[in-house]
C-alpha cells in the first residue's frame, strides 16, 4: 500500500502550533499627535476569521518577511 506523505505541523518550544499568516484583513493607522503607526488585521492559520488580531505592520514584516498579502 502507498501511504502519501504528509508534513506535520511545525510546533513551538512550548508545544503549540506555530502561527503564520493566512490573509491580511484590514490595515488601519493609530497613534496620537503628529506620530501614528499602521496596523494589519492578521488571519491566522488554525484560527478563523473572528479569531483575526491587530499587528503592528513594521513588526509583522519583519517577522515574516516572505508574506505576500
Amino acid at each position: 500500500a502507498i501511504i502519501p506523505a504528509v508534513p506535520l505541523p511545525v510546533a513551538t518550544e512550548d508545544g503549540l502550533l506555530e502561527a503564520y499568516p493566512l490573509a491580511i484583513l484590514r490595515r488601519r493607522l493609530t497613534g496620537h499627535g503628529s506620530s501614528s503607526t499602521t496596523e494589519v488585521l492578521v488571519q491566522w492559520n488554525h484560527h478563523p476569521k473572528e479569531e483575526a488580531t491587530w499587528e503592528n505592520y513594521a513588526e509583522f514584516v519583519n517577522r515574516f518577511p516572505a508574506f505576500q498579502p
